[in-house]
């Protein structure tokens, strides 16, 4: 939904809505991937990162950043239990 301001990719060329494809040259084609990626590193340690985005033409481009892992400090907000879901059929979408 949003790039934070504290985020390491906070910066850099990558926009709401990028599609991270790749890390480390390995194709996200399975859920665990990029989690794997992070799990593995140490803080310090440099994920590249192949991202795509859709353009309002429609051209699909991609490029390429690299990131450094951080070390997590949690979250001083609160949690929900609800998550976010985007519903393309909600009203006001312009359906």
């Amino acid at each position: 939904a949003e790039i934070d301001a504290e985020s390491v990719l906070n910066g850099t060329d990558v926009r709401k809505n990028d599609i991270i494809t790749h890390v480390n040259g390995n194709p996200l084609n399975k859920a665990n991937v990029l989690l794997s990626a992070v799990e593995n590193g140490k803080v310090g340690d440099s994920l590249k990162l192949t991202l795509c985005r859709v353009n309002q033409n429609y051209d699909i481009s991609t490029f390429e950043v690299s990131v450094k892992l951080v070390e997590d400090k949690g979250s001083s907000e609160e949690a929900t239990t609800e998550p976010s879901l985007w519903n393309p059929f909600q009203e006001g979408y312009g359906w």
